[in-house]
């Protein structure tokens, strides 16, 4: 188990707290470290920077001091070789730029974009100290990374859920999915003046449908506020009024294994669609959900058909029973 950077902590109560203070903050330290030494196969390693280690033992207990010090003692460690700097450099670039960027760099070193004259300044600067190094070669990469522009992700919207609302459900809630949505946008619905403010949710923007919209086609325009050239536009359907002629309770003509087809094939599309997902968005437990698609939840309530085939974007005839068709 390492600490790191011990001195930060303490210079950063030095500069806050009075001295007494000080003395104070490292009590906490002197329990924890008398209780981790004594848990067997844990190796206990501080580190603290070489010019501040004088600063440090001069302001812990002389017990803290002896039970960090048991042991191996003090170790100073030795600075690091050019070579190993480099291959700093090379992890470091491999899993921050080149992973991210899906390539490899594209000088057979993996130095890139360093060059080998501003590594051995930096690392003659930074005085062996990797931390310092660290530093000036990420201030030496931000200066070169501001020569680019910076290319904005445009959104793209994906799919709607439900994809289709029956037109005397309005209005109603849906969610727009998509991805590299910004953090305010305007919703535009065709065929209505009605436009709506949203704070995407991660990838999900909720938007409200108003009433009275007209069965067909309904085109949702997405816009980022500021920028209204980042758009993009999906399609939901507004479907035909719900057939209230089916007969209730639904129980009784209703098919469960349509309404789990339905939710599997909602799934391929969008994951969430899980029985925990689902039984959510209607007030239920997934125990429930789970019980219902077994079969084993045979006097369900009409609320409860209704409130899945709504969630579903199907009218309920679509999951009558066979013989009810």
């Amino acid at each position: 188990m390492v600490f790191d950077q011990l001195e930060d902590t303490f210079n950063s109560v030095a500069k806050f707290a009075k001295e007494m203070a000080v003395e104070m903050a490292v009590e906490p330290l002197g329990g924890m470290i008398n209780i981790l030494r004594q848990v067997p196969g844990i190796c206990l390693i501080y580190v603290l920077q070489k010019s501040q280690l004088h600063f440090f033992l001069k302001r812990i207990p002389p017990a803290t001091r002896q039970r960090m010090a048991e042991g191996d003692g003090i170790i100073e460690i030795p600075q690091a070789s050019g070579e190993e700097l480099e291959e700093l450099i090379r992890i470091t670039m491999r899993r921050d730029v080149w992973s991210i960027l899906k390539m490899d760099p594209p000088h057979g070193k993996g130095l890139y974009p360093f060059s080998q004259q501003s590594i051995d300044e930096s690392r003659i600067e930074a005085q062996g100290s990797i931390r310092e190094f660290k530093q000036l070669m990420c201030k030496e990469f931000q200066q070169w990374m501001s020569g680019f522009a910076i290319i904005k992700q445009r959104m793209l919207l994906t799919h709607v859920v439900p994809n289709n609302v029956p037109a005397d459900n309005l209005p109603a809630t849906v969610q727009v999915h998509g991805q590299f949505l910004p953090n305010s946008v305007s919703v535009h619905m065709g065929g209505s003046t009605h436009v709506e403010i949203c704070l995407p949710q991660g990838q999900i923007i909720a938007v409200t449908l108003p009433p009275h919209l007209v069965q067909g086609q309904l085109s949702i325009h997405v816009e980022e506020n500021g920028d209204p050239e980042n758009a993009a536009d999906i399609l939901l359907i507004i479907a035909p009024p719900q057939d209230h002629e089916v007969p209730k309770p639904y129980c009784e003509t209703m098919c469960h294994l349509k309404l789990k087809a339905r939710r599997y094939a909602l799934k391929q599309l969008d994951p969430s669609f899980t029985q925990k997902w689902v039984g959510e968005q209607i007030n239920r437990t997934q125990s429930d959900i789970a019980r219902f698609e077994t079969g084993k939840w045979i006097n369900a309530s009409d609320d409860f058909y209704e409130d899945l085939a709504i969630l579903y974007g199907k009218p309920l005839r679509d999951f009558l029973k066979d013989d009810l068709q």
